[in-house]
C-alpha cells in the first residue's frame, strides 16, 4: 500500500512511501524539487472532484497543469537525505523516520501521518483483543515486539 507518491499534495511531496511486499516500510526521498511549483498556475484539479459530468473539463484542467509542471526547472533540495532510501521494520519506526524527515525540512504530506496513526490505533485494538482473549493483561503491550507469521509460507502444519 502506498502512503504517498511524488504527486501527493499537488506534486509537493518529497517522499514516496509504501508498505513493502518484502516486509517493512520503504521511504524514497527525492533528490530534486521543482522550482516555482508553489506559484504554478493552473492548479492541478483534485482527482476526488472528477465526475462523469465534469470529465472533459477536469481532464483539460489536469492536462494544462501537467504541461506547466513539465516546464518547471528541477533543482537539488539541499537537505541531508536527498536521494536516499530507507527501510523500516515496524510501522512505529516508519512513522519516526517520516517525522525526522519532516523536521529536517522535507515535505511529508500530513495525511500520511493520519493514515499511520489510524493503522497504529487499529493494530493496538486488535492486539489488546488478542492479548485479553489469551488471558493476559495489556501492560507493556507494544507493536514493536510482535511478529506476524504467514503460515502459508512455512513448512510447519497449522494447529488449532
Amino acid at each position: 500500500m502506498s502512503y504517498c507518491r511524488w504527486s501527493s499534495d499537488g506534486w509537493r511531496s518529497d517522499v514516496y512511501c509504501y508498505e513493502d511486499v518484502k516486509g517493512g516500510w520503504t521511504t524514497h526521498v527525492a533528490g530534486l524539487k521543482r522550482v516555482g511549483l508553489d506559484t504554478l498556475i493552473p492548479i492541478d484539479p483534485d482527482l476526488l472532484d472528477f465526475t462523469a459530468e465534469n470529465a472533459t473539463e477536469w481532464t483539460m484542467a489536469h492536462s494544462a497543469f501537467m504541461r506547466a509542471l513539465e516546464k518547471l526547472e528541477m533543482a537539488p533540495i539541499g537537505l541531508p537525505h536527498d536521494g536516499e532510501t530507507f527501510r523500516d521494520p515496524t510501522l512505529e519506526a516508519f512513522k519516526a523516520r517520516l517525522v525526522m524527515l519532516r523536521d529536517e525540512g522535507y515535505h511529508v504530506p500530513a495525511d500520511v501521518f493520519e493514515a499511520i496513526d489510524e493503522e497504529l490505533a487499529a493494530t493496538r485494538v486488535a492486539l489488546r483483543t488478542i492479548h485479553r482473549s489469551l488471558g493476559g493483561s495489556v501492560n507493556n503491550l507494544s507493536m514493536s515486539n510482535v511478529t506476524v507469521v504467514d503460515k502459508s509460507k512455512t513448512d510447519e502444519p497449522e494447529t488449532d
